[in-house]
């Protein structure tokens, strides 16, 4: 299990994701987030605290799903990056198609953001 639901209500759904996103474990991590995101006019906050590291192909994951989501009125949050990641999301440009942050978005700053 790589995404682990924290809570969901009716636009808001917030969960952490609970290891790092090698290849190998790719389309696991594919398939746990099409789940999450079938809702597309849901707002996704992904908690990243405990991700140490990402393949670069689980961005383009997190890109197609933050493009899904916009497409359905929805949006996808990242939070609580490290200062690696952080960056990275920031030179691979995700900042402009999700909200990225190195600390926890606030619910209502999400709300406000859509």
């Amino acid at each position: 299990m790589f995404i682990k639901l924290i809570r969901a209500s009716d636009h808001l759904i917030e969960a952490a994701v609970m290891k790092d996103v090698s290849a190998e474990h790719l389309p696991a991590f594919k398939e746990e987030l099409y789940d999450l995101t079938i809702r597309v006019d849901a707002r996704v906050v992904l908690n990243f605290s405990v991700v140490e590291s990402i393949c670069s192909r689980a961005l383009g994951v997190l890109a197609v799903a933050s493009w899904r989501l916009q497409r359905g009125n929805g949006m996808l949050a990242v939070t609580e990056l490290n200062d690696n990641l952080l960056r990275l999301f920031r030179i691979a440009k995700l900042d402009r198609s999700m909200s990225v942050s190195g600390r926890t978005i606030e619910t209502a700053e999400i709300s406000a953001a859509a």
